[in-house]
């Protein structure tokens, strides 16, 4: 176990699904004791809505002034190293050698200065687990990331996997049940990308049914996709304080392979998500039980690519909305 007391700092990834991921693992070091400052530019607009947690913007913090001021330093080897940033790339691995409280983990994969590191941890004199780690040790095994993270932290730190997803309080925080499903259908990476085809059958299908569906995209590409969206309102935000906001009420997010399906489910929502890979790939939600992974049916390499999106059992989506709502409207009832 750690020490009573001990002053964490986590740095993640800036993309949304780590920081939800990240999430979880200041959730096991909160409930075990330890005073945890989550530094995250994005995450710090919705501060307000982790009242069980200090959230600050990282801004141009570097690694050095944290470890002057923490017993323990988690730091996700792709997050933004500020002032500390050096052209060779081996900053990170100098301070691990230098630093015996600082941990440098990832979700899948150290980079080369990193990967052969062996050290362990020590805070307070007590020697815990290797200070450089990825959270997935494999890919194929069927657990999700917030499995592998529950793993990381009870084999490193001897912390107890936590019984509920991370909280998120504030206004709008008790939801009503309706038939509201919110669409993202974009991710920074195009090749994850289910086509706009698909996702209007999905949505011209929601709505027939009596659905009130809407799509979330990014600010920078909002202006272009409501040309691909006409017939739904197309909406974006400026930051994560209004996303978590207008998620609030929803019944079902469907999304490709990207955040918005994690936050969804750290906030209890039904998800479901469009992939090529199989339906038990690692970085599906996984918060809850309510995920459903639309794999395609068949897929092959041509043209350049893997040729999966015409394959996508789409109609499914809106037989999980349904389900989705019966669960929701049993459980008030209950």
């Amino acid at each position: 176990m750690i020490p009573a007391g001990l002053r964490v700092a986590i740095v993640p990834f800036p993309a949304l699904g780590d920081l939800t991921i990240y999430l979880r693992l200041a959730q096991a070091f909160s409930a075990a004791g330890a005073c945890v400052t989550y530094y995250s530019d994005h995450l710090s607009a919705a501060a307000s809505r982790f009242d069980w947690l200090q959230v600050t913007a990282l801004g141009q913090t570097g690694v050095r002034a944290l470890l002057a001021e923490f017993d323990l330093v988690i730091w996700d080897a792709g997050a933004p190293l500020g002032r500390d940033r050096r052209e060779d790339g081996f900053v990170l691995a100098e301070m691990v050698d230098a630093h015996a409280h600082l941990a440098v983990v990832t979700a899948k994969k150290l980079p080369q200065p990193l990967s052969d590191c062996r050290l362990p941890l020590t805070i307070g004199g007590r020697e815990f687990g290797p200070k450089c780690a990825t959270f997935c040790q494999d890919g194929k095994a069927g657990l999700t990331m917030v499995d592998w993270v529950d793993r990381y932290a009870a084999e490193t730190f001897g912390l107890a996997v936590p019984s509920t997803p991370p909280g998120v309080t504030g206004e709008g925080s008790s939801r009503a049940v309706g038939r509201k499903a919110v669409i993202f259908p974009t991710t920074p990476n195009p090749r994850k990308n289910y086509w706009p085809q698909g996702f209007r059958r999905i949505a011209n299908s929601l709505a027939a049914a009596g659905w009130d569906v809407s799509f979330v995209v990014m600010p920078a590409e909002h202006s272009r996709l409501e040309g691909e969206y006409p017939r739904f309102p197309v909406v974006t935000f400026p930051d994560l304080d209004q996303l978590i906001a207008y998620l609030q009420d929803t019944c079902i997010v469907i999304s490709n392979d990207s955040g918005g399906g994690h936050l969804a489910s750290m906030m209890g929502l039904h998800t479901v998500t469009i992939t090529r890979k199989p339906p038990n790939f690692v970085w599906r939600p996984g918060f809850n039980g309510h995920n459903t992974v639309l794999s395609p049916l068949l897929t092959f390499k041509g043209w350049g690519g893997h040729v999966w999106r015409p394959f996508v059992p789409y109609w499914r989506a809106q037989t999980c909305a349904e389900e989705a709502l019966r669960r929701l409207v049993g459980c008030r009832r209950a």
